[in-house]
């Protein structure tokens, strides 16, 4: 019976996304597009974003790049650089249109580059292939060792 209880917690556990972004509309835009399918975390910066990373280590990151402080792209590089946050795949969310900045975010190990704006259903299929994607090397890991 205990082993029933603990299958049927996981099925019905979300994925954690922390959404990062200084503009708190655009947080809740995120929120309401995708809080029904995953729990969200939000983080107004890149120096929070760092920090919520490592203490609730989410699933997935969707990171804007234009924020004061640290932007995206320094945020992106410390958290593949650090040993605790590198495995987060992390999903650039921008208006920056140019190929050069999807090119270098690309280069800093970002798994992907959504312009805004953006589609909610285009934004749930990124999320929802890159998880998917990650779940499967998780497997093939497992399988190898």
């Amino acid at each position: 019976m205990a082993k029933k209880k603990t299958a049927e917690k996981k099925i019905a556990k979300k994925k954690k996304i922390l959404v990062v972004d200084d503009e708190s509309n655009i947080r809740l835009l995120v929120k309401n597009m995708i809080g029904h399918y995953y729990d969200v975390l939000e983080a107004g910066d890149g120096d929070e974003a760092l920090i919520k990373a490592r203490e609730e280590t989410p699933d997935l990151i969707l990171l804007d790049i234009l924020m004061p402080k640290k932007d995206g792209f320094s945020t992106c590089h410390e958290l593949k650089s650090n040993k605790a946050t590198e495995t987060i795949p992390v999903v650039m969310v921008t208006a920056l249109q140019y190929e050069m900045d999807e090119k270098l975010a690309l280069s800093l190990r970002a798994d992907a580059y959504v312009r805004k704006p953006f589609a909610s259903q285009d934004l749930l299929d990124t999320i929802d292939n890159i998880l998917s994607a990650k779940h499967q090397k998780r497997k093939v890991t497992k399988r190898q060792k």
